[in-house]
């Protein structure tokens, strides 16, 4: 075995990465360094053309799914304010790779996201969050794209 192409993809602080079920194609992220945001990358493989990247900011934590297709890539990040370490809107990211210049549509959620999954049969995913106040209570919401 030998690494693609004679060298590696190098990416200082990658956190995590996924391949695309349907492409040579891969995703990551890096946290934010310094005064450079987080950022999400797209990226064709094997010659390491960039799809689509995506700049975040206040990212605590970050994960990626792909749609069983490969037409679609949802982020969910985490964020915190910097200053305050009071937690932010949970957001989501979903890339759209079949459209031109890769869209990016951005969802705010307000309350906790326990789950996300994708239904494999279309383009739709679902949430289920849970809400912070007394009543504690689990909602699964699903989002049509």
């Amino acid at each position: 075995m030998k690494p693609m192409d004679g060298s590696p993809l190098k990416v200082p602080g990658v956190m995590d990465f996924l391949w695309s079920p349907a492409a040579n194609t891969i995703s990551y992220w890096t946290p934010e360094m310094g005064n450079s945001p987080a950022r999400v990358v797209i990226m064709s493989m094997p010659n390491k053309i960039l799809i689509r990247d995506k700049h975040l900011v206040f990212v605590t934590t970050l994960t990626m799914q792909w749609h069983a297709t490969g037409s679609h890539l949802l982020v969910h990040a985490t964020r915190q304010n910097a200053k305050t370490k009071a937690p932010m809107p949970f957001m989501l990211e979903i890339f759209s790779l079949n459209e031109k210049n890769v869209p990016v549509e951005d969802i705010e959620i307000k309350d906790n996201i326990e789950a996300v999954a994708w239904d494999n049969s279309s383009v739709r995913f679902a949430l289920i969050t849970k809400t912070e106040n007394l009543e504690d209570r689990n909602t699964v919401t699903i989002y049509f794209l």
